[in-house]
């Protein structure tokens, strides 16, 4: 070798040295505490609590930095602007929002570093009262301005959105404080949501927000930013000072009480708050909706959405310039990636020169070896030289980097080692003697999955024609640590029977393929994460889901499962496994909870409290109880517990992965549940509040729909606020009226004053509900019947009446009929319970008038008296028959009758009711009203009506009483607005000209005892009573009336198409004379007993009287052979009338038999007395009536 080979080879060798000593001053400087300013954009609050939890907690220390946090408020009282601090160098990081953008738009050279702020805080404020609900309710509004601030830029942004013309507001002069609101100076004003609502809050103002991003301006608030020129040459510091404050907002969001005690009593304000603890919680609370922790990672940047607030900001002619997002937004991983990079290209090129240099080197020493064998030297010489060139062999691998090697490459891939630098060696743990013993050399501790590249990189042709060959593989070192290298082979040249010989240089690349694998890891982490935030589910369950087959994805395993875990009650709860578990798993009946003192390995994660791995599930392990016959197999396991701050609420577990679980595996799974659990609480929130809007929505249709009618009014004005529809249908009103009125309003029966009266019960909590009833006025004037239940609500802001009412009218007219009911069951009970006796009286009278008139010896004046007496006792008779008819308690005697004829008949009995000084015309339209009727019946109800007319016309008049057939059709409704079947009727119509009825007393002239006569001249029963005989004809009655023009009855009785019977008068039948028969009469009444006697007798029979039933059936048994009839009055003491004739009937079958009672129908009735087959004489009885009846008997 030359002085000039030599030369260049020592210049080599001082080159590398200059290189290693550059990087170790490199090392050397990275070790300095770094001095920075940040910049807040206000004064000490909890806004930055982020910047003084980094502070305190010592994060800003530990990564070598020594951080003054500068107030806004300068000691003179100058805000300062954080852009122009930063951009004059007075401060090295600044907070800012979209000032940032204007700043760079005009200067240049600004970075953001992390936004905090996932929302902006600015807002519109306006008087609640004003009504202002959208931007476009700013027009014409006095809007507090400073125009190029901050805060009003984004207002710019949010009016230019909307297409709202900034010349319609009226721009008043923009003061910081509220007070321009309050003393009504502006309308509205911008403020940030972490201190207008409070200060409004302490001045008792209600105010309405308009927030921008509503209408699209969606701008990040607070955000960290720096000069980009800066941040190059600083990247350490700036990727230091962003990592530690980001740990420092974590835990201060985390640990918020703590840090607001520190703010509110450590660090002293510029602008004094009268409470800075409470101003602080206050923060605090809209601190967690601006920053969106923790489902929206601390710090993150979306590009596009400062690309949209760029865009927002030049339409709005804010900003002209454009944008290099590229240098705007600071990307840490990308430049720590690229300086990794260049740090890999450096020691690429220096290992590549440094291997050059080995072989080289090598080379010249072999060819020098030889050259000694063929050169005749001295002996001293020759090692000299050698000893000379090993040490600088030596030396030069000692220096470089690489770790060097000469190695015999076999053609069956068997690499063993020529020679290898110390550092080779080292890296390995091996001697090149133990490599050598290994079966393939080298080749042994590679890793077998990277054999075959090595192998395919090593081909002997490759080596010899392509030189510089690279592969990348693992090797596992003597200790068992696993090593990533990167093999260059530099030179290499044929070498006995096929081998080669080559030389080499091995950078141990691990470090480089762990910061690789976690960059590749985090990228996987963020979009498996970033899947989950998009995935659209509908539930938990299937949120989870979808999280678990990620979560399997991500750790690259098989199969996977989550339980949930009470940690109260000790217990799992399965909520997924995955579709290869279930598709693996043979057991049928699948287990769904677990006791934890049950679970073998997989319990450990909470009883330990971390995660568990076992890599080997098949090696013994004290821990594991073992799983049932059909489980799915396992072969590597990893679970983690999931917290839920210091609970367990969770496991999740995964398993089978083909590789051994790792570290990063269990960072990767417990990294990323810990996210899923935080967006599936807030999913559980979303879904429990979609819920509860749900249910929300259900209840106030069901209240839309509900029949009963809904208000609910302030406490305080009593104006409606919700009337629900059935409501508003039944009011005839519209909404926007019912909301202008009151309760009082719609009820005529109150007033403002009794009203509140009537709810002073509630209001003083005497009352939880009242009830009342009342009237409800309709639009139309109309009234109606409603039941009222009203309560009090009452929350911290407002008191309501919450009224359910519902409409009673129906009701009220059921409780009209039952109440008519009730008196006519009254009227029917008295009646019957005089019936007896006072017809065994009128029996009596009539019958001994009728005798005394068939007495010659009675002179004709004595005679009109008798007669008058009779119809008088007829009268009575016909006054108790039309009380038990009304109350149905007597049956009618209906026949087929002609009303014409009754009209015709009762003329006359009318003319001497009504008196002479009325006029009284009766007239039909045909000759034939054939009608199905109790003839007496209708008589009485033409005398009641003839009374009540006389009654009316005190001063004379005229009394009217037509018949008439009318066609009724569906429209025609009875007095009680109830249809009528249509058809053909006789109409009885009765007319009087007398005072009328007033109108207020027409709706319950029908009512029993309803009379508006003086005391002692009306009962109130003759109404009625026409009312009850109407009703048991299956008519129905009318009435019109004015007062002083006088009344009109219309009575309806269904015509009867039968064929009509000629009218008989009994009164002028001649009954025959009896043949001396005996009859057998049992009367308990004496006077009775007698008259009937006296009347039998004097016509011919001869009479056996009995006073009761017993003594009736023994006179029987004694005279039997002679008595031919037996009149039985229906109740008697000892035996009643039917158990006397059932005993006579045993005595002598077929016995003529009449009964008589003076008791009402039913009553008989409910004694076993039906109308067929028995023969019945009612009390009382005209001699003639009775006479005819027992010839009728005989005659038989």
């Amino acid at each position: 070798m030359g002085r000039a080979a030599t030369l260049k080879f020592l210049v080599l060798i001082v080159s590398l040295l200059v290189t290693m000593c550059s990087i170790a001053h490199a090392k050397a400087e990275s070790g300095k505490v770094s001095k920075v300013v940040l910049q807040l954009r206000w004064d000490h609050q909890f806004q930055f609590a982020g910047y003084y939890a980094a502070q305190w907690q010592g994060y800003y220390r530990d990564a070598g930095l020594d951080v003054e946090i500068r107030s806004a408020i300068a000691a003179d009282g100058k805000i300062l602007k954080a852009v122009d601090e930063v951009r004059e160098k007075r401060a090295h990081f600044g907070i800012g929002g979209s000032d940032i953008l204007l700043a760079h738009d005009r200067y240049g050279d600004f970075t953001v570093l992390a936004c905090i702020f996932q929302q902006s805080a600015a807002r519109i404020y306006a008087l609640k009262s004003l009504q202002v609900n959208s931007p476009a309710g700013l027009a014409g509004k006095r809007v507090a301005r400073n125009k190029g601030d901050l805060i009003d830029v984004e207002m710019q942004v949010m009016l230019n959105a909307e297409g709202i013309d900034q010349a319609k507001l009226v721009s008043v002069p923009h003061t910081p404080t509220i007070d321009a609101l309050k003393r009504g100076k502006v309308d509205a004003m911008p403020g940030y949501s972490m201190s207008l609502p409070y200060e409004a809050r302490l001045a008792g103002l209600e105010l309405s927000s308009l927030n921008p991003s509503t209408y699209g301006v969606d701008f990040y608030g607070d955000s960290l930013f720096c000069l980009n020129s800066w941040a190059a040459a600083n990247s350490g510091v700036v990727e230091s000072f962003v990592s530690a404050s980001l740990k420092g907002w974590e835990y201060a969001l985390t640990h918020s009480e703590e840090i607001i005690q520190r703010i509110s009593g450590d660090l002293p304000r510029a602008v004094p708050i009268a409470d800075p603890l409470a101003f602080n919680h206050f923060q605090a609370q809209v601190l967690k909706q601006l920053t969106m922790y923790p489902v929206v990672q601390l710090g993150h940047i979306n590009p596009g959405r400062w690309e949209r607030m760029h865009h927002a900001l030049r339409d709005a002619g804010v900003i002209s310039g454009r944008l290099d997002f590229a240098s705007f937004i600071y990307d840490a991983p990308q430049r720590a990636a690229r300086k990794v990079d260049e740090k890999y290209k450096r020691l690429k090129t220096i290992g590549s020169v440094a291997t050059i240099v080995v072989a080289v080197i090598v080379l010249w020493i072999v060819t020098l070896r030889r050259q000694i064998k063929s050169v005749t030297r001295s002996f001293k010489e020759t090692q000299l030289s050698l000893m000379e060139s090993e040490e600088k062999y030596r030396l030069i691998a000692k220096a470089t980097s690489d770790y060097v090697y000469s190695a015999t490459f076999y053609p069956d891939s068997t690499t063993f080692l020529d020679w290898a630098s110390e550092k080779f060696l080292a890296i390995t743990g091996y001697t090149v003697e133990e490599i050598n013993n290994m079966p393939h050399g080298w080749l042994s501790i590679v890793n077998q999955n990277d054999i075959k590249e090595i192998v395919e990189s090593k081909k002997s042709d490759d080596i010899l024609h392509k030189g510089n060959l690279e592969s990348k593989y693992r090797i596992t070192t003597k200790n068992g640590e696993i090593r990533y290298l990167h093999d260059r082979i530099v030179t290499a040249e044929p070498f006995e029977n096929g081998t080669i010989r080559g030389v080499g240089g091995v950078t141990d690349i691990t470090e480089l393929k762990s910061i690789e694998t976690s960059l590749l890891s985090y990228a996987a982490r963020l979009e498996s994460l970033l899947r989950i935030s998009q995935f659209e589910y509908t539930n938990v369950q299937e949120l989870l889901d979808y999280a678990l087959h990620e979560a399997i994805q991500l750790t690259e395993s098989k199969i996977g499962y989550i339980y949930f875990y009470d940690e109260k009650a000790q217990l799992f709860t399965l909520n997924s496994w995955s579709k290869e578990v279930m598709n693996e798993c043979r057991i049928i009946e699948k287990q769904k909870t677990y006791a934890l003192t049950s679970t073998g390995l997989w319990g450990e994660a909470v009883r330990q409290r971390r995660p568990i791995v076992v890599n080997d599930f098949l090696a013994p392990n004290p821990l594991k109880k073992g799983y049932p016959e059909g489980h799915a197999p396992l072969h590597s396991f990893l679970t983690i517990p999931v917290f839920s701050k210091d609970s367990i609420v969770a496991v999740v577990g995964v398993a089978n992965k083909d590789e051994e679980y790792t570290d990063a595996d269990v960072r990767q799974l417990a990294l990323m549940m810990e996210f899923v659990w935080n967006v599936t609480e807030q999913a559980k929130a979303e879904l429990e509040l979609q819920a509860f809007e749900k249910r929300n929505q259900y209840l106030a249709e069901i209240i839309e729909r509900s029949l009963n009618e809904i208000y609910v009014f302030d406490a305080d004005t009593f104006k409606f606020i919700y009337v629900n529809r059935v409501a508003l249908d039944n009011l005839s009103y519209s909404a926007e009226q019912m909301y202008q009125m009151t309760p009082v309003d719609i009820k005529p029966e109150m007033t403002y004053e009794s009203f509140r009266a009537a709810l002073k019960p509630l209001m003083n909590g005497t009352l939880d509900i009242y009830n009342f009833q009342t009237i409800h006025r309709r639009a139309n004037g109309s009234d109606y019947s409603v039941d009222v239940n009203l309560q009090l609500v009452e929350d911290q802001d407002r008191r309501v009446f919450l009224a359910i009412t519902n409409d009673i009218t129906d009701w009220k007219q059921l409780e009209s009929q039952l109440l008519q009911s009730q008196k006519m069951e009254a009227v029917g009970q008295l009646a019957g319970g005089v019936a007896h006796d006072f017809n065994n009286i009128l029996t009596v009278i009539a019958g001994y008038s009728a005798l005394l008139q068939t007495d010659s010896s009675i002179g004709e004046k004595q005679r009109e008296y008798l007669a008058e007496i009779g119809a008088a006792a007829d009268k009575a008779s016909q006054l108790t028959h039309g009380l038990l008819a009304f109350s149905r308690k007597q049956k009618l005697v209906m026949k087929h009758e002609n009303l014409t004829e009754i009209i015709q008949h009762v003329h006359k009995f009318l003319a001497r009711i009504i008196g002479e000084d009325i006029t009284l015309n009766t007239s039909c339209s045909g000759s034939e009203l054939p009608v199905f009727a109790d003839y007496g019946q209708i008589e009485q109800v033409l005398i009641n009506l003839a009374t009540n007319a006389r009654d009316a016309m005190p001063g004379g008049g005229s009394f009217t009483v037509r018949g008439e057939m009318v066609l009724l059709d569906e429209s025609i409704y009875d007095y009680h607005k109830n249809s009528v079947p249509p058809g053909r009727y006789a109409l009885l119509s009765v007319s009087d000209t007398g005072h009328g009825i007033r109108k207020e007393h027409l709706c319950h002239i029908f009512e029993p005892f309803f009379t508006t006569k003086e005391v002692g001249k009306g009962t109130g029963l003759g109404m009625a009573i026409i009312y009850g005989i109407i009703k048991q004809h299956n008519g129905f009655i009318n009435v019109s009336s004015e007062p002083g023009h006088g009344t009109t009855f219309m009575i309806y009785l269904p015509l009867d198409e039968s064929t009509i019977k000629p009218l008989t008068d009994t009164a002028k039948t001649t009954p025959k004379m009896g043949n001396n028969e005996t009859i057998l009469v049992a009367e308990d009444d004496p006077a009775v007993s007698r008259l009937v006697s006296k009347i039998l007798v004097t016509n011919g029979y001869e009479v056996i009287l009995a006073e009761d039933g017993a003594d009736a059936i023994e006179k029987f048994r004694a005279y039997q052979d002679k008595i031919r009839l037996v009149m039985l009055d229906m109740i008697m003491p000892k035996k009643s009338g039917k158990e006397a004739s059932e005993e006579i009937n045993n005595i002598r079958p077929e016995t003529k038999i009449i009964f008589s009672s003076g008791y009402t129908a039913d009553f008989i009735e409910n004694r076993g007395i039906s109308d067929e087959g028995v023969e019945l004489i009612l009390k009382p009885v005209q001699p003639n009536d009775l006479l005819i009846k027992v010839r009728e008997m005989l005659d038989r």
